[in-house]
């Protein structure tokens, strides 16, 4: 492949910073999840129902809000590195450009 255009370059950058926006906006999603909804439900479950079946279901329910905070962290840490990689890229490109034209 040949030496990139700045539209090229730009055009490229942008969709890459739009996939990690994207995949921030899921993170917060998940994260809102677990600590809004999620954790109401299972303050609701632990205050209605007793016994070692409902302590067995919240330990589970707690295992699954700490997954989905998890996966959340996880989706950042991505999207921080696509940032970074067209951060890069585009300064290299930007520099093969101008020592082409």
């Amino acid at each position: 492949m040949g030496v990139k255009t700045l539209d090229e370059i730009n055009l490229n950058y942008s969709r890459a910073i739009r996939q990690a926006e994207r995949l921030e906006g899921r993170a917060g999603e998940l994260k809102e999840l677990a600590n809004g909804d999620f954790q109401g439900c299972l303050t609701g479950i632990a205050a209605n129902w007793e016994g070692e079946n409902a302590r067995a279901f919240i330990r589970k329910g707690e295992k699954l809000k700490g997954d989905l905070e998890k996966s959340a962290g996880q989706l950042e840490m991505v999207a921080k590195a696509i940032r970074s990689v067209a951060k890069r890229t585009r300064e290299a490109d930007i520099a093969a450009c101008s020592m082409t034209g």
